[in-house]
């Protein structure tokens, strides 16, 4: 073959394999460090000088930095006002806010709610008010904020700054790095507190920051959340317990289950509950069946691990509206009041009905237990709840939540206790109509105040053994918050 068509043939060859060749790797982008934008929040207090129209737009941070040529990093900080934790760290936040609101630092928080009544704009202006907060409040009434940062609990803060390699004439922000890392922090750890007031020094050029002691760990926290998706939590609907059952509701938007056979009534089962934990006539169906017929006699399923009440009730296709379900093998006995018919030997035993009276009773109260650094408690529940919507819970008929101590020889401190409640969820901030809570202690009682915000309780005890939080008729209980701290408020 002539040179020249060898050339050629080389040269076609090698196109092929270029042709055929998988293209360069690209560069994998680190995105840990980007700053999401392309969400919008509505509404904003304390918002000043800045036009709410560049707030509500998608690029609003990035605006907020543009209209502040000065501003060197920003402090996003994501929280509830009634979440003890964010109430925590509040104080801490403000502090910067003095230190370098005029050297660089801007602040904007994030107002995701928990509860009902944290949804109200009035409510988290009054608390604003109360707590002194100037700094800017974006209300994320609808996650948007919180599933853009892929935020996962309260608090949690985030730094933010320029991107110096941005392109010129752009505005592009990062997160702060520190440490090779983003700059995030989760919790009310004073260490948290402590990093960021140096890490923000540092940005906004105060110079070096003030060296304080590693702060010990709070010794005991504990949190009981009172309410639908939490483990304490009573009947829903428009009646309480006393009328035999826990009311659920039912929904459209329910999903549809299907119910394993080991899950399903059977003929060589005697009973069937569909009941869950925190319903305390399921639990009193539980106790009254094993004592009169024994505890193999029936099979408890959990409705909670399968989408709730109204779904297992839904999967059921039954009419019943209302927890427990009992079956007699596959026969629907109905509920509560139903099975004590079914169990009553004669109509008028006496000893029956003090043996269904006093499983009401055990199942009115359910207890748990804590451990953390040479601390323990016990906490139990009296059970007498309603639950007027999913997470508002109405004390209705003798109600109250017991703790009880035994705290470590070395730290015999004050103990503190933060109730989140109120009159009802409806409510007008400040306004208690009549209903209020009260701590009990070695024959002392005190009605707590409100030092931080509406519907949000505290009072301290030194080295108690047993509090006792008790609510008055239309108190309305969302969460009982322990730790051994003295609250300075």
């Amino acid at each position: 073959i002539a040179p020249h068509m060898l050339a050629a043939l080389q040269a076609k060859k090698d196109k092929l394999k270029k042709a055929e060749a998988p293209p360069p790797a690209e560069e994998k982008k680190d995105t840990r460090f980007d700053v999401p934008s392309g969400y919008t929040i509505a509404h904003w207090l304390n918002h000043g000088d800045t036009p709410v129209e560049e707030l509500k737009a998608s690029d609003w941070l990035e605006r907020w930095f543009n209209r502040e040529p000065d501003m060197k990093c920003v402090l996003v900080d994501f929280f509830a006002y009634s979440c003890t934790n964010c109430v925590r760290t509040i104080d801490g936040i403000k502090s910067l806010h003095e230190m370098f609101g005029k050297r660089g630092l801007g602040i904007v928080a994030l107002h995701r709610p928990e509860f009902d009544f944290e949804r109200d704009a009035a409510n988290v202006n009054t608390f604003l008010e109360k707590s002194g907060i100037k700094y800017l409040v974006g209300l994320d009434n609808e996650d948007i904020a919180w599933n853009a940062w892929n935020v996962e609990m309260w608090p949690t803060h985030f730094l933010v700054e320029r991107d110096p390699k941005a392109p010129a004439g752009t505005t592009r922000l990062r997160k702060v790095y520190l440490g090779g890392e983003p700059c995030v922090f989760v919790g009310d750890n004073k260490s948290n507190h402590l990093t960021l007031e140096k890490r923000i020094g540092q940005l906004v050029g105060a110079g070096a920051a003030q060296e304080h002691p590693e702060p010990p760990p709070h010794a005991l926290d504990m949190e009981i959340f009172l309410g639908k998706g939490h483990q304490f939590k009573n009947i829903t609907g428009e009646t309480s317990c006393g009328d035999g059952a826990c009311k659920v509701q039912r929904r459209d938007d329910d999903a549809v289950v299907q119910l394993p056979p080991e899950s399903q009534p059977s003929e060589t089962t005697a009973f069937t509950i569909y009941g869950a934990p925190w319903c305390r006539f399921c639990r009193s169906a539980k106790l009254l069946l094993t004592a009169i017929k024994g505890e193999a006699s029936f099979n408890f399923v959990d409705v909670e691990d399968f989408g709730g009440p109204a779904a297992v009730l839904k999967a059921l296709k039954v009419e019943q509206t209302t927890i427990p379900v009992v079956y007699s093998k596959t026969e629907l006995i109905g509920g509560f009041d139903d099975l004590q018919s079914v169990l009553r030997p004669e109509p008028d035993s006496t000893e029956f009905e003090g043996l269904v009276q006093r499983c009401l009773e055990e199942g009115r109260e359910q207890t748990v237990k804590y451990a953390r650094l040479g601390h323990t408690a016990s906490l139990s529940l009296a059970h007498g709840w309603s639950i007027d919507n999913e997470r508002a819970i109405s004390r209705v008929d003798g109600a109250s939540v017991g703790v009880s101590f035994a705290l470590a020889e070395s730290n015999p401190g004050p103990v503190s206790v933060f109730v989140v409640g109120g009159p009802d969820i409806n409510a007008l901030p400040g306004t208690a109509g009549g209903a209020s809570c009260t701590l009990h202690h070695e024959g002392v009682t005190k009605t707590i105040a409100t030092p931080h915000c509406d519907r949000h309780f505290v009072g301290s005890f030194s080295a108690p053994n047993k509090i006792v939080v008790a609510c008055s008729e239309g108190f309305c209980l969302y969460v009982v918050y322990v730790t051994t701290e003295e609250f300075k408020g």
